[in-house]
This record gives C-alpha cells, sequence and structure tokens, in this order.
C-alpha cells in the first residue's frame, strides 16, 4: 500500500512539474511575442515619421517635456538614481526629454490624422477595457472605475480616449502592413 501512495505522489509531483513547465514555456512565448509586437510598432513610428517630416507646435513640445519630466522623477523616486546624478545630467536630460517630446508629438499627430482619415471611433468599451489594463497592469494599486473617476475629475478622459484612438491608428498600419 505504501508503495501505491508513493507512486501516486510521484505522479503528481511529475504532472506538476510539467504543467509547471508547460506555463513556464507559453509565458515565454508570450512575451517574445510581445516584444516582437512592440517591435514592429517601434518600425511602423519610424517609418511614419520618417515620411511624414513637419513642425509642431512648441506649446504642445513644452507641454509633453514637462510630462516626461514628471514621469522621469516618479520613476526616480522608485530607483537609485539620486538628485546628484539629476543635477550633473541636467542637460542631457533635458535634451532627451526635447526630443522624445517632438517624437511624441508628431507621432499623436500622424496617428490621429489617420484615425480621423479612416473615421477611427473609440467607444466605451474601449474605453473600458483600456481602463482595465492600466489598472491590471499596477498589480493593484487602482481598479479600472477609480482610473476613469481621476481621468474625468482632471478632465483628461478625451486626452486618454485619443490615446486609444492612437492605438488603434498604429494597429490599422500594422494589419494593413502585412
Amino acid at each position: 500500500m505504501n508503495d501505491l501512495h508513493q507512486m501516486a505522489h510521484d505522479a503528481r509531483v511529475a504532472a506538476w512539474t510539467l504543467a509547471a513547465s508547460d506555463i513556464t514555456a507559453r509565458n515565454s512565448t508570450l512575451l517574445a511575442m510581445a516584444d516582437e509586437l512592440e517591435a514592429r510598432k517601434e518600425q511602423a513610428i519610424e517609418l511614419l515619421l520618417k515620411k511624414s517630416d513637419f513642425d509642431v507646435p512648441p506649446s504642445l513640445v513644452q507641454r509633453q517635456v514637462q510630462s516626461y519630466l514628471q514621469e522621469l522623477a516618479q520613476r526616480a523616486q522608485y530607483s537609485n538614481v539620486t538628485a546628484e546624478y539629476i543635477e550633473q545630467n541636467r542637460d542631457k536630460i533635458l535634451a532627451d526629454a526635447e526630443i522624445n517630446a517632438v517624437r511624441q508629438v508628431r507621432t499623436s499627430y500622424i496617428l490621429l490624422g489617420i484615425a480621423a482619415a479612416e473615421e477611427i471611433t473609440v467607444s466605451d468599451e474601449d474605453l473600458t477595457a483600456s481602463l482595465e489594463k492600466a489598472a491590471a497592469a499596477s498589480n493593484g494599486r487602482t481598479t479600472a472605475a477609480d482610473l476613469r473617476k481621476q481621468l474625468t475629475e482632471n478632465d483628461h478622459i478625451e486626452l486618454y480616449k485619443e490615446q486609444i484612438k492612437a492605438e488603434k491608428a498604429l494597429d490599422l498600419v500594422l494589419s494593413e502592413a502585412k
């Protein structure tokens, strides 16, 4: 009887090990697919930017620079970046922020132009799905309802919808490129 219990135990351990190995392999595959999709999105954006050279309003660039610097400051709080490092690299950080801001504003103009031409809309279901995805990425620190409330209270819900619209336009570009 003891041998029978041991065999059953060994079979369960083997099944769990196999299941864990399968899950690990699936996760690795999903991560690789996500990385590939991000790379394709970045390539598409680069191509769109190369094909469309235009100046953007300095006020929008400045707003984007401020947003980038705020995000950088928040990330610095949770990492080992010191105030001394930031001060020593201030000029480079500001230059990089400016470059990234111009790129981001140009990308938004292009993608929103595509969205308008293709009559892409954002439904309430799209908004809810995006908020749920963002909440899930926060690892329980917030909920979709809380995010919606914050966006609404700060009059940023329309900006958020524009981001979703731009993402949908980029998805369209990628699907057309296949």
